[in-house]
This record gives structure tokens, C-alpha cells and sequence, in this order.
């Protein structure tokens, strides 16, 4: 599982359009927002 997961994440399978590419990133950021949120400075979660 490991590594046909991590060859296609880390070795580019496809390419994307500047509008595909730009949807993927705010996606992204949106994740990374949430998951922020739910976490302090350290990293630790919020109680």
C-alpha cells in the first residue's frame, strides 16, 4: 500500500490545468485551516 500510494503523490502521474491546480491548492489550504483550528501553538489538540 505504502508505496504505490507515495510513487503517485511523490512522482507526478498527471498533469493539471492552472484552473485544476488552483482548485487542488484552495482545497489544501482549506484542510489545513480546519486542521489548524482544532490545534494550539505545538501542535498539541484543543481539549
Amino acid at each position: 500500500m505504502q508505496n504505490p500510494y507515495r510513487n503517485a503523490t511523490m512522482h507526478f502521474d498527471q498533469n493539471y490545468t492552472s484552473e485544476e491546480a488552483l482548485h487542488i491548492m484552495e482545497v489544501v489550504k482549506g484542510l489545513m485551516v480546519r486542521v489548524s483550528r482544532r490545534m494550539d501553538e505545538d501542535g498539541l489538540p484543543l481539549a
